[in-house]
């Protein structure tokens, strides 16, 4: 029979006595049967290295009773899918429990194991610069603690990402991948965050500048229309006048009164028209002459100050300017 076989009967019956011989609460017959069937079926898929298989078997048994034997196979699988870390704890518990139940044969297995699992696990040496207060550092989302993350860190082989953070800085983070017996140093630098950019100050009004004469050419302007329109206006009242003359002239040889005064109204509105012709004719007279006055100044803005110079070339001589 393999040694195996030998550690797993040999648990096996430990756990059926040695809890009755305590007074300890024993698992029914029907228990432990299923469990033995359970661990054969576990150590059928060791063979087979279908170790994740044999490790979820093995759990199921150890619920049931946990023995050194059974704690050694745990460890057996958790090396042979990565776990170095876990397969190291149960191998070293299960030295101790074989130890205190006599098991022999568990302590010719585990030692080896014990010796090879250690010198296979990685470490991460983590370093965190600067030293500030309140400064946590984790390893795949685990909090370590100052003195942990002083030493080299146990892990299992594998990708694991690292990260620093403290009040007021900007987090750090690195990602390391892990073979077996490797040493990885890693330095997670904390940087205080850059100060905003100041406000940009408002954009300055944008003016466009105005030709010289500009304004003035527009006072000229409206000027000018200003005594065309009072200039029709007098001319339509001057007309209208005409037609209340001769209209109350009319009117006046019908009358048959020879009272004073009798064609006073005809006469007053003949009178009011021609003033007002002669209002809007004096208004078109100013409102021109401030238009030509005006117009003759913005010409003199925009023009050039008149100047001269003369001219010297290799075979000639002039005189230029601007007037």
């Amino acid at each position: 029979m393999r040694p195996r076989s030998i550690c797993c009967l040999f648990a096996f019956a430990i756990a059926a006595v040695a809890p009755a011989a305590r007074g300890l609460p024993t698992a029914t017959n029907e228990k432990l049967a299923a469990a033995r069937e359970t661990f054969a079926q576990a150590e059928k898929d060791e063979d087979d290295e279908l170790w994740s298989d044999a490790l979820a078997k093995l759990r199921q048994v150890a619920a049931v009773r946990l023995t050194s034997g059974v704690r050694y196979h745990i460890a057996l699988c958790e090396e042979h899918v990565g776990q170095l870390v876990e397969a190291l704890a149960d191998y070293t518990e299960a030295d101790r429990q074989a130890r205190s139940e006599g098991a022999r044969d568990v302590l010719k297995l585990v030692g080896v194991r014990i010796t090879d699992v250690a010198g296979r696990i990685p470490h991460v040496a983590l370093r965190v610069v600067p030293a500030v207060a309140g400064m946590v550092a984790t390893i795949d989302e685990q909090t370590c603690s100052d003195a942990a993350c002083t030493a080299p860190v146990a892990l299992d082989p594998g990708t694991h990402r690292v990260e620093a953070r403290a009040p007021d800085h900007v987090p750090a983070l690195a990602v390391v991948t892990l073979g077996e017996r490797e040493t990885a140093a890693v330095d997670l630098v904390l940087r205080v965050p850059p100060s905003p950019p100041a406000a940009a100050p408002p954009p300055a009004p944008v003016t466009t500048p105005q030709a010289p004469g500009g304004r003035s050419r527009t006072t000229a302007l409206l000027a000018g229309i200003g005594a065309i329109l009072l200039a029709a206006g007098g001319v339509g009242a001057y007309v209208v006048a005409g037609d209340e003359l001769r209209s109350g002239m009319r009117t006046c040889r019908q009358l048959v009164t020879a009272a004073t005064g009798a064609c006073d109204g005809e006469k007053n509105t003949v009178r009011a028209w021609d003033w007002t012709a002669a209002a809007a004719w004096a208004g078109a007279a100013a409102a021109g002459t401030i238009a030509v006055l005006t117009w003759s100044g913005a010409r003199r803005e925009s023009t050039p100050a008149p100047s001269t110079s003369v001219v010297v070339g290799p075979r000639s001589a002039g005189l230029a300017g601007t007037f």
